[in-house]
């Protein structure tokens, strides 16, 4: 009697002293574990949400580097494109600013000045929204983008700036248009598009221009 006394002491201690999982720990054991990514820790920037307006991506460039951003953005935005050629094309003495008798140097130094164009054969009235691009000549657009816009009827359009720029900013430049085109026109300042900006980056920047 005592032997059969002691083994069910036994094994009461031993039930006691087991490690069986509280309902606390059974519940926690069977949540899943979330699996995060090293991707989902980075810091994202907002999904670029095309437009529905129709734009129009017009630019004039004088030695191609304003062209082959002009040419990205248009592909970028699903875009139309039309280059603003002038009557004469310039040549490199003709852009040479440090001369002062220069055809650039000539023209930018007269306010009046409006370069003729070789051709005006584009309607912005079926646009919403037109990206204008230049490079910057003595801190701002040069004349010709003044013969554009002054042909045309922008009222109730958005026109958005970008350039190409060795070092200037964009500086007065959307002030220094205004003239040019009706009051009821909008012209965002845009920026400086220098380098080679992919489709994406053009994307989200043409979204921060609404």
């Amino acid at each position: 009697m005592k032997k059969i006394l002691a083994l069910l002491v036994t094994a009461l201690f031993v039930g006691a002293c087991g490690t069986k999982p509280t309902p606390q720990q059974v519940v926690e054991e069977q949540q899943p574990v979330p699996m995060v990514s090293s991707q989902e820790t980075k810091e994202q920037q907002p999904t670029p949400v095309l437009s529905t307006q129709k734009a129009l991506v017009a630019y004039f460039s004088a030695t191609g580097t304003t062209k082959k951003v002009a040419e990205n953005l248009a592909k970028a935005l699903n875009a139309d494109i039309y280059e603003i050629k002038p009557a004469v094309p310039y040549t490199a003495e003709d852009l040479n600013w440090h001369d002062k008798t220069s055809r650039s140097s000539v023209e930018m130094s007269n306010e009046s000045s409006r370069p003729e164009m070789a051709e005006n054969n584009i309607s912005v009235k079926e646009y919403d929204v037109i990206y204008l691009g230049f490079p910057i000549w003595w801190g701002t657009a040069p004349r010709i983008v003044k013969t554009f816009l002054e042909k045309h009827d922008f009222s109730n359009k958005k026109i958005v700036l970008f350039a190409t720029s060795g070092s200037s900013g964009m500086g007065n430049t959307a002030e220094d248009l205004k003239p040019s085109v009706a009051t009821i026109a909008q012209i965002k300042p845009g920026k400086i598009l220098n380098g080679n900006m992919s489709a994406e980056e053009l994307r989200y920047w043409a979204q921060t221009m609404k």
